[in-house]
């Protein structure tokens, strides 16, 4: 069964993003030892993961994105992502 990816935490105030991706600056630009949520986990879905990733995951590793489309289709975890957004093909 997949687990999900870590997407940023737009929960967290103090976290900066860019098209829902941490900027360049911010990424690489933070204090080492200051501890907080930076990311959290969230669902494989077309708002988490560019196109562009789906269609290198779907190349690169298509039993696992076999594995990760039967998951968004039957899983009840999927069930609060709209249609359109779920990775089923």
């Amino acid at each position: 069964m997949p687990t999900y990816p870590t997407v940023p935490n737009t929960d967290n105030p103090g976290v900066k993003t860019e098209n829902s991706n941490f900027p360049y600056d911010y990424k690489y630009g933070r204090n080492a030892g200051e501890i907080q949520q930076y990311t959290k986990t969230g669902p494989f879905s077309k708002n988490n993961i560019p196109a562009e990733t789906i269609d290198r995951l779907k190349t690169g590793i298509p039993t696992s994105f076999n594995q990760i489309k039967e998951f968004s289709k039957k899983s009840s975890k999927t069930k609060s992502i709209i249609k359109k957004n779920r990775i089923t093909e």
